[in-house]
């Protein structure tokens, strides 16, 4: 088994976008003749306002494949 970590950061939620940034790395790994076995959220953090920081939400998603 094999891992590929996909993390994504945005000033504000944009789970979609995240999707397709997922959608686009499978469809990579497919083409190159790998299979997908499951796939898994590390990390996810949705910052309040007040926190100050730039980039609000983040989230980790971890691909194990063959």
């Amino acid at each position: 088994m094999k891992t590929k970590c996909i993390r994504v950061e945005q000033k504000e939620a944009n789970t979609l976008e995240v999707d397709s940034k997922v959608n686009e790395e499978i469809r990579r790994l497919e083409q190159q003749g790998h299979k997908i076995k499951d796939i898994k959220i590390a990390v996810g953090r949705d910052a309040d306002i007040t926190a100050g920081l730039e980039k609000k939400y983040s989230i980790s998603i971890i691909l194990i494949y063959e």
